[in-house]
């Protein structure tokens, strides 16, 4: 069963946001990411309000204001008398290759670099566990970085890793060498990886970074990376400048 904790983060600046707004926030994201990944299918009827908010521990008015949401994102649509559906969701085109920004300035002579502001080891909350696919509690390798083409930053990512798949890494491999380097240094070989792409206005602490206007077009990437039997090895949400956005999709 998932339950909704009490106190989350908005992912622009970190700070803490109201209990009731954390909740159905917290409620849209899980039901957002079944509906997704395909765990509750086109079609499918929903459980009445009352079990779902048994489920889930919320309060009614918490999932209705989460409903509400997922309908105005077309996910689900709710028939008087009927009940509430799994609708038609927007295909996810799946990207054939890796491609990176930073390869890309490279192969322009551009010089990339990469400058952590963070380095730490955490707990997985609910949501990170779920995104990790490990147990709630479990230690988390947590990584903040900007990237500079030349002087200009162009992305704020943070990146999120299994502390027990990773027991040797640590801040000074990842300065050094890179994430991915790392990664096959360590002996673990990356299969595949899905990423989700949504434009957004650039909230002031993250536009600062970015030396870009409060309010200015980025893009958000959400990656996850799998290594051998499906095993997730690193969630990474990524915020990049949008004059800077540059991406390569092979469709077949």
């Amino acid at each position: 069963m998932i339950r909704i904790t009490n106190l989350t983060f908005n992912r622009g600046d970190m700070k803490p946001v109201a209990e009731h707004t954390t909740k159905y926030n917290q409620l849209y994201e899980i039901f957002h990411n079944k509906i997704i990944s395909g765990e509750w299918k086109n079609g499918q009827k929903l459980l009445p309000e009352r079990e779902l908010c048994e489920e889930f521990n919320v309060s009614r008015i918490t999932l209705r204001q989460t409903l509400q949401m997922l309908e105005e994102a077309k996910l689900i649509t709710r028939k008087q008398g009927r009940g509430t559906f799994i609708q038609n969701h927007p295909v996810e085109q799946k990207l054939t290759k890796l491609y990176s920004l930073r390869e890309h300035f490279n192969e322009i002579g551009i010089k990339s670099t990469a400058k952590i502001t963070q380095y730490e080891i955490i707990k997985a909350n609910n949501d990170l566990a779920t995104k990790l696919d490990i147990n709630t509690g479990e230690e988390v390798i947590k990584i903040k970085r900007v990237f500079y083409a030349e002087t200009n930053p162009y992305v704020l990512e943070r990146t999120f890793l299994p502390k027990n798949i990773f027991p040797d890494m640590t801040k000074k491999r990842v300065a050094e060498d890179g994430l991915y380097k790392t990664f096959n240094n360590l002996g673990v070989r990356i299969i595949r990886a899905t990423e989700k792409l949504q434009p957004l206005l650039l909230k002031e602490s993250t536009a600062k970074i970015l030396n870009e206007e409060t309010g200015s077009v980025g893009m958000r990437i959400e990656r996850t990376t799998y290594s051998e039997n499906n095993l997730i090895i690193e969630y990474t949400e990524s915020i990049i400048s949008g004059e800077f956005f540059i991406y390569t999709v092979e469709l077949s």
